[in-house]
């Protein structure tokens, strides 16, 4: 078993790999977003898409959310920090699939965030 120099990340967490110096490969990848993106340029072209689309409709953007933490968190911020009108969106394929802490997510996303949601 290796252990990862930086994060401590072991390699039992599968397509872990780790570099000569013992490196996981996440701490790579995250090293390589800080250093090679320029995220105010980013930043700045994501405000751009909310300017250019904002109050459009009566919905500036779709969000597909699964009652996770990354979509109600991208859901959020669009609304709350970017002032877009988002209309979210859950599909549920079978009762199987949506397990109840994700019906229980949804529904406290619903109520929190005010954000419309089909």
């Amino acid at each position: 078993m290796q252990i990862c120099q930086k994060c401590l990340m072991i390699s039992t967490r599968p397509r872990l790999t780790f570099d000569d110096s013992g490196v996981c490969s996440a701490c790579q990848w995250a090293e390589e977003k800080r250093t090679s993106v320029n995220w105010a340029k980013r930043l700045q072209e994501l405000k751009s898409y909310c300017d250019k689309y904002r109050t459009m409709t009566n919905f500036d953007v779709v969000i597909p959310v699964s009652g996770g933490k990354d979509s109600s968190t991208v859901a959020y911020k669009l609304k709350h920090m970017y002032g877009m009108n988002p209309l979210c969106i859950n599909i549920s394929q079978s009762v199987s699939v949506n397990s109840e802490m994700n019906d229980r997510n949804l529904n406290t996303f619903r109520l929190l965030t005010s954000i419309f949601f089909v």
